[in-house]
């Protein structure tokens, strides 16, 4: 995993954004991504919902 110290020294690829913790979320190309919490093995799921449409709240 890349440790970012500072976002604004460096322009990453979007590779790189992917391998920062958390950065597997889907392209929405219509709408929004919202976080739906983790899969039984720990897995962020994700979502792509209607920019009109609220995320969920998960804990």
């Amino acid at each position: 995993m890349k440790i970012i110290k500072n976002l604004s020294a460096e322009k990453l690829t979007r590779e790189e954004l992917k391998q920062i913790n958390g950065g597997t979320h889907p392209e929405c190309h219509t709408g929004k991504v919202c976080y739906r919490g983790r899969d039984k093995n720990g897995i962020i799921l994700w979502d792509c919902v209607p920019l009109t449409t609220e995320c969920p709240d998960v804990e």
